[in-house]
């Protein structure tokens, strides 16, 4: 069995409708283990009462057999527990004062007068175990001293065990019962529940047309769901009016900003003869320029976080994509005093599943963020590598000046920069969009130290094994 399905049956165990069905079947078993014994104790005192109710009716009727017809019937009588058709369920025995047998298949006469329980292994005409006897020595008989009468309580021995057996299957089956439906009722509920995990977090990497499916049965969780969908429905819309705000502020703006890009390039051709007015506008060239790649990023991230789906995804090479990387950043983090260090052979046989644009787009972000935030001498390593569960992590490391760990999750929020001694060009974007990348395909995006430095790192979820043939 998978750790996945382990981990799906230990939380269907440890849900709330198993564990509600634990507790009853717990009350129930007590409640049944003490109507059982009251059931034994009453219907074994009864059974042992009755019992000894034929016995004295039976010593009654040797009496008045002696009474009518004298010794001689009453011996004969007697001597009818011999046959092997009573022998075994019944016993009787007379015995003298000496304590000789007269008759009966009852061999020895017991120790005591009175009630009691005996084992026998020596009866007439064979042995037969356990009985309930009645011995009484004031019987009024010539001649004999004691008259005794006896039953096989095996039976009843039996009855009793049998009652219990009942009882045992009874709990039994009502255990396995008990069981079975609190194991259905919470793996329904927990499917329910991972749906409603499932939609939720789709929701949170910018699916917006997901819903949380709602049975007919309109239970609790179904309730739930219901409101929660309306949630999502007006999370929806507040976020396309957001969206849609952004992106019309971005594009609207985009076109005035490229007429002002180019009114400073005429003035800046029109005015070749002043140096420090030059320089004025080159700087303000720099300015728009920045802007409007701000609003470009911005409407980037927009597009990656309104897609869904992956009908555009593909199997993408590592290798092919590495080498991609290094051929374009190579020489340019040379010409900044660094060096980008990747051997994209090594790779080769990884691949993952996703959209190749944005993935170019990713790295691209990282290795420009190493480069334009570190000092001349850092080196910037682009690897790849496979974990034990199967899922592919692409590495970008810089042994520059890092960041603070307390900072590394806001660098990810957009516009968020750290800033050192020295102000970065960059609009705090790129990492955003980096997020969003890993985001839309379902990665983990970790910023860690890598002493020195920073290490970013995008471990895809672990897939099925791409066919790269």
């Amino acid at each position: 069995m998978s750790a996945i399905a382990s981990m799906r049956r230990g939380n269907i165990l440890s849900g709330g409708a198993f564990t509600a069905a634990l507790l009853s079947l717990g009350a129930f078993m007590a409640v049944l283990l003490a109507l059982g014994a009251i059931l034994y104790i009453v219907l074994s005192g009864a059974m042992e009462r009755d019992v000894d109710n034929q016995l004295l009716e039976e010593e009654q009727l040797f009496l008045q057999i002696y009474d009518r017809y004298g010794q001689q019937a009453l011996v004969d009588a007697i001597g009818q527990m011999e046959t092997p058709a009573v022998a075994g369920r019944r016993v009787a025995g007379l015995f003298d004062a000496d304590g000789r047998r007269l008759a009966g298949n009852l061999d020895t006469l017991p120790l005591s007068e009175g009630w009691m329980t005996l084992e026998f292994n020596q009866l007439l005409p064979r042995p037969n175990g356990l009985y309930r006897l009645h011995a009484s020595s004031t019987t009024p008989l010539d001649g004999a001293a004691t008259l005794v009468v006896g039953y096989n309580i095996r039976v009843l021995q039996r009855t009793e065990w049998q009652l219990l057996y009942s009882l045992l299957l009874a709990g039994a089956a009502v255990t396995i019962a008990s069981i079975a439906a609190g194991y259905a009722v919470s793996r329904r509920m927990f499917g329910k529940l991972e749906a409603m995990s499932e939609t939720l977090e789709a929701v949170s990497r910018g699916d917006m047309a997901v819903r949380i499916p709602v049975s007919s049965l309109n239970d609790q969780i179904d309730r739930i769901a219901q409101r929660i969908n309306a949630h999502i429905d007006r999370l929806a819309v507040l976020s396309d009016i957001t969206r849609n705000t952004v992106n019309t502020i971005a594009h609207d703006l985009r076109s005035p900003l490229g007429r002002i890009s180019l009114e400073v390039q005429h003035a800046m051709a029109e005015t070749t003869g002043d140096a420090r007015l030059q320089e004025r506008m080159e700087s303000v060239l720099a300015e728009l320029e920045g802007v409007t790649g701000a609003f470009d990023a911005i409407m980037r991230i927009s597009r990656i976080r309104a897609s869904a789906g992956e009908a555009d995804f593909s199997v993408v090479f590592v290798a092919e994509l590495l080498a991609e990387m290094q051929e374009t950043f190579t020489p340019l983090l040379e010409d900044m005093g660094q060096k980008l260090v990747c051997d994209p052979d090594v790779f080769r046989g990884l691949a993952v599943f996703g959209d190749a644009p944005m993935l170019r787009q990713a790295l691209a972000n990282l290795v420009q963020n190493a480069g334009r935030h570190c000092p001349p001498g850092t080196t910037v390593t682009l690897d790849a590598a496979e974990d034990g569960e199967g899922a592919v992590v692409l590495r970008v490391c810089d042994d520059g000046p890092g960041i603070p760990a307390d900072r590394r999750s806001d660098v990810l929020l957009p516009f968020h920069r750290v800033e050192g001694g020295q102000p970065a060009p960059g609009s705090g974007l790129g990492l955003a969009l980096v997020s969003a990348v890993a985001v839309r395909h379902d990665a983990s995006l970790v910023l860690s130290d890598n002493g020195p430095g920073l290490a970013v790192s995008i471990r895809f979820p672990p897939r099925a094994k791409i066919n790269i043939l």
